[in-house]
């Protein structure tokens, strides 16, 4: 394990080693994750008002870990805000316990700071024992809890 940086995946150059990092992230994420090609991840992180970090063992030059935001612009005539979504934050298992996804969390809730959104949402599914400590550290962050959605917790952060 080698010095580990945070990157906005859509600055990097996408090699076939890193869609076969995120396609392997997300088999720890998902029971039948879909395969991505490297057209796939380019055309997502590079929507329009997506932000996806990544975490690259630069030793290694192994994409470990990734996280999501997708702002969203709310206007109508009597609300006018920005909101966010966070999703697909994993880290790979053999980088457990290192404080990576503290960090991705971290560096993402600065930038929805810096995007001046007004809360962010994510959810995570309770019964997923694999998501426990995810659960955890949303908590630990100040996320809480507001509801469910499709059988998943759904979780808030203000930032106003």
């Amino acid at each position: 394990m080698g010095k580990i940086e945070i990157y906005v995946l859509s600055t990097i150059e996408m090699t076939d080693h890193y869609v076969s990092d995120i396609n392997d992230l997300l088999e720890q994420l998902a029971e039948k994750p879909y395969k991505y090609s490297k057209d796939d991840i380019s055309s997502i992180v590079t929507q329009p008002n997506l932000f996806t970090l990544a975490a690259i063992d630069k030793y290694y030059d192994k994409l470990i870990g990734m996280v999501c935001l997708k702002a969203v612009e709310t206007r109508m005539f009597t609300q006018n805000y920005e909101t966010g979504f966070i999703g697909d934050v994993v880290v790979d298992e053999n980088y457990h316990c290192l404080g990576l996804a503290e960090k991705l969390m971290t560096t993402l809730i600065d930038m929805a700071k810096g995007l001046k959104l007004a809360h962010i949402s994510l959810t995570s599914n309770p019964n997923n024992p694999k998501r426990a400590a995810a659960i955890k550290l949303y908590e630990k962050l100040g996320f809480k809890l507001i509801g469910q959605i499709d059988g998943s917790n759904y979780y808030r952060l203000y930032l106003k």
